[in-house]
């Protein structure tokens, strides 16, 4: 697995446009935010970092997002089939609705759930891959609303659209701590995954009043593959978050709408 930048640096999508190449000694801090490919050489044997231009429609990287969807959920199932990991799961009898939102109900009408109905429910992949029925029970993560997106672009990315980095997202859980460090060292062996950053949320010194005491390890990447490359999404950056099942738990549909309401106090 190669890394594109360090611990706690900027993460951004990038285009296939490709800009000068720079040194790899001197690089111009013009471009520094851009996606860095591995070294190439040109004609004449100088070998420069190929650099691409950050992009700049929503509706390109939303495109992108939708092409990665596919990928990042066949690369989580067999992560979590490697290191015990767990999803969402429908407990709903009849959990399939032809129309209204994914909980049944028709849009603007409420509904009552009892606390047991509300506490998400997990299983292990390793349980249910071998029974479609069950499978279809999985709950994967969506791609991030458009009306998230702009909120998002407005209020913390002054309308950069590059630093959008988490439209395409998964989730595995963990019962063990071990095994989300299993997870990792299986992510560090894969050579289709090229890991952009690391958010440790349970380190010791993070700061969880700036999460709302929300702690997990968030990981932006890339997923390289001839699949990708062929469709031109190889450079599209997009997350995966490692939690354990008693973080899990707390996003319930409650936690939830606290979660937002902290959100918009810090305008975020």
């Amino acid at each position: 697995m190669s890394h594109s930048s360090h611990n706690g640096a900027a993460a951004s999508n990038s285009s296939l446009r490709r800009v000068p190449s720079l040194s790899i000694m001197n690089p111009s801090p013009k471009i520094a935010g851009l996606q860095m490919n591995e070294v190439a050489l040109d004609s004449s044997g100088t070998s420069h970092l190929q650099a691409f231009a950050p992009v700049t429609s929503l509706d390109q990287l939303y495109f992108q997002a939708g092409g990665m969807d596919i990928v990042l959920k066949r690369k989580v199932q067999q992560w979590a089939l490697l290191n015990n990991g767990l999803f969402a799961y429908d407990r709903r009898e009849n959990h399939s609705v032809s129309r209204g939102n994914s909980d049944g109900s028709r849009q603007g009408e409420e509904t009552e759930e009892s606390e047991d109905e509300s506490r998400p429910r997990f299983v292990r992949w390793l349980d249910v891959v071998g029974d479609p029925e069950q499978v279809a029970r999985v709950r994967f993560a969506k791609l991030k609303s458009t009306a998230r997106c702009i909120e998002k672009l407005l209020r913390s990315y002054s309308g950069d659209v590059s630093r959008l980095v988490d439209i395409c997202r998964q989730t595995i859980v963990f019962e063990e701590i071990s095994h989300i460090t299993h997870c990792l060292q299986t992510l560090s062996r894969d050579h289709e995954a090229c890991i952009v950053r690391v958010k440790n949320r349970l380190h010791p010194e993070y700061q969880s009043d700036q999460s709302s005491g929300y702690r997990d390890v968030c990981i932006n990447l890339m997923i390289r593959t001839e699949e990708t490359e062929k469709l031109g999404i190889s450079n599209h950056v997009c997350e995966l978050q490692l939690i354990l099942k008693r973080f899990a738990e707390l996003k319930n549909n409650a936690g939830h709408r606290n979660y937002v309401l902290f959100r918009n106090v810090r305008g975020e």
